[in-house]
C-alpha cells in the first residue's frame, strides 16, 4: 500500500514538474513569436528610418495581454520607440541585440529578438512580459489537481483497506500455516479454500506442496530406514565375517605419490628398491578405519589400533618385497590385486596369510581411495599340507630312486647269470654234436 501511495505521489510530482516546465516553454515561445511579429511589422520602417511609424506599431501591443514593456532598438542599439512604463532599460550594447535572449527574472519574462534583413541585423525588439497572472493560473490548476488527487487517494485508501482485509485474511492463514509447517514439520497441515481466485489457487498450491512434502518425507523415511537396515547388515556381515576384513584410507598415500611424481619419480619399483625407508613412510600413511574380529584374530591382535603397527612391523621382515608389490600396484592405478605373506604371531607361531585388495569404483567415477576393502584369510593349513606333500613327494622320489638303483643292480646280476647259463647250454650242445659226429665216423670205419 505504501509503495502504491509513494508511486502516485512521485507521479504527481513529475507531472507537476513537466506541466510547469511546459507552461514556461509555451510562454517563452509565445512571447518570442510576439516579438518576431512586432519586428516584422517594424522592419520596413527601420529600413526607411521612419521612427514615427515604428512608434505607431509599438502602440498596437495593447492587444497583447501582460506586456509591461516593449522597446525597439536600431542597429546601433539605440532606443527608437517604447511601449509601457516598466522602467528605463538604457542603451543595449550592439552585441546584445545580435542573438535571441529569453530569461525569467522575478515575476517577469525578458525577451530580446533581433530584426534580421537578409542576414543583416537592422534592429531588435525587447519585450518584458508579466507572468504573475499565468503563475496564479498554474497554482489554481495545481490546487484543483491536488484536491482531485486527494479525493481519489482517499477513495482508493478506503477501497484498499476493505480489499486488504478480504485478501490478507487467507494470506495470513497461509502465512501462519507456513510458520507452523516450518516449526513443527507437520505435513498434515491444510488450509480451507474460500474463493476461486488467485488466492484460492495459491491455497491449492500450498495444499498440494504440503501433500508432496508429506509423501516425500514418508519416502525419505523409508529410504532412511532401508539405508539404516542395510548399514546394520553390512556392519554385521563385516564384523562377523569368517574372513579377515578391514577398511583402509589411502588418501594421504595418494597425495604423497603426487608429490613424488612431481619430483620426477616414474619407476616406483626401482625407487622403493633404491630407497627402502620410503616403503615404511608409505605404509605409515595408510590409515586403518575399521577391522573385524576375524582380522584381529588372524594377526593375533586385541585392538583395532594395533593393526597399522602390525603392518609396519611385518614390512620390516623378509617379505617386504610383497609390500613393494602392493605399493607399486597402487601407484599404477590397479583396482584389484592380491599376494601371500608369511608372518609370526605374538605366540611365535608362523602363519601364512593371503591378502586381497579391492579399490571400489562407481560407474563413470574415479577410484575411491578413502575406503578400500582389504580381505585376508589364513592359508597356514594349506601351506602346511603343501609343504608335507612336497616333503612326501621328495621322500617318494628318493625311495623310488634307491629302489630303482637296487633293481638295476640285481637286474645286472641276473643278466650275468643268464649269460652264464646261456653259454653252458650252447657248449653242451656243441659237445653233443661232436659226439654224434664221432659216432658217425666210427660207424663208417666199422
Amino acid at each position: 500500500m505504501s509503495v502504491t501511495f509513494s508511486s502516485v505521489i512521485s507521479g504527481f510530482i513529475l507531472f507537476t514538474y513537466y506541466y510547469v516546465k511546459s507552461y514556461k516553454t509555451n510562454i517563452e515561445e509565445s512571447t518570442k513569436l510576439e516579438a518576431l511579429i512586432m519586428g516584422q511589422l517594424c522592419k520596413p520602417e527601420l529600413l526607411a528610418q521612419d521612427r514615427s511609424q515604428v512608434k505607431d506599431h509599438v502602440l498596437n501591443l495593447e492587444i497583447f495581454p501582460n506586456i509591461r514593456l516593449c522597446k525597439v532598438f536600431d542597429e546601433k542599439g539605440l532606443e527608437i520607440a517604447r511601449y509601457g512604463n516598466f522602467g528605463d532599460a538604457g542603451i543595449v550594447e550592439n552585441h546584445q541585440i545580435q542573438n535571441v535572449m529569453s530569461r525569467f527574472i522575478n515575476d517577469n519574462l525578458h525577451v530580446m529578438m533581433p530584426i534580421n534583413n537578409s542576414g543583416t541585423i537592422i534592429g531588435a525588439i525587447y519585450i518584458i512580459k508579466e507572468i504573475t497572472p499565468i503563475r496564479n493560473q498554474i497554482r489554481q490548476h495545481l490546487v484543483t489537481m491536488v484536491l482531485v488527487l486527494g479525493v481519489i487517494l482517499t477513495i482508493s485508501l478506503i477501497v484498499a483497506i476493505r480489499m486488504q482485509k478480504e485478501i490478507s485474511k487467507p494470506i495470513l492463514l497461509l502465512k501462519n500455516a507456513v510458520e507452523d509447517l516450518t516449526k513443527t514439520s507437520n505435513f498434515k497441515i491444510t488450509i480451507r479454500k474460500r474463493y476461486d481466485d488467485d488466492i484460492g489457487d495459491l491455497v491449492d498450491g500450498f495444499n498440494l506442496m504440503v501433500e508432496q512434502l508429506d509423501n516425500r518425507q514418508k519416502n525419505q523415511q523409508r529410504i532412511t530406514e532401508s539405508l539404516t537396515l542395510n548399514q546394520k547388515r553390512y556392519e554385521l556381515l563385516f564384523e562377523e565375517s569368517p574372513i579377515g576384513l578391514w577398511e583402509e584410507d589411502f588418501t594421504d598415500l595418494i597425495e604423497f605419490y603426487s608429490i613424488l611424481k612431481k619430483s620426477g619419480v616414474k619407476d616406483f619399483r626401482a625407487y622403493f628398491i633404491e630407497n627402502p625407508e620410503k616403503v615404511l613412510i608409505c605404509l605409515s600413511k595408510i590409515k586403518v578405519l575399521n577391522v573385524n574380529k576375524s582380522a584381529l584374530k588372524l594377526f593375533g591382535l586385541k585392538k583395532k589400533d594395533e593393526m597399522i603397527g602390525e603392518l609396519i612391523k611385518t614390512s620390516r621382515s623378509e617379505i617386504s618385497e610383497r609390500y613393494i608389490d602392493e605399493l607399486v600396484a597402487i601407484a599404477d592405478g590397479k583396482t584389484n590385486f592380491d599376494f601371500e605373506i608369511k608372518t609370526a604371531t605374538k605366540k611365535q607361531r608362523i602363519e601364512y596369510i593371503h591378502i586381497w585388495f579391492n579399490f571400489g569404483r562407481l560407474p563413470n567415477q574415479n577410484i575411491d581411495y578413502a575406503r578400500v576393502i582389504v580381505a585376508a584369510s589364513d592359508i597356514t593349513d594349506r601351506k602346511n599340507i603343501e609343504y608335507r606333500q612336497k616333503r612326501l613327494k621328495e621322500k617318494l622320489e628318493k625311495d623310488a630312486s634307491e629302489i630303482n638303483k637296487t633293481l638295476k643292480e640285481k637286474n645286472e646280476r641276473l643278466e650275468g647269470y643268464m649269460k652264464l647259463f646261456t653259454g653252458r647250454e650252447y657248449r653242451i650242445k656243441e659237445l653233443r654234436d661232436e659226439v654224434k659226429e664221432l659216432r658217425r665216423k666210427l660207424s663208417e670205419l666199422n
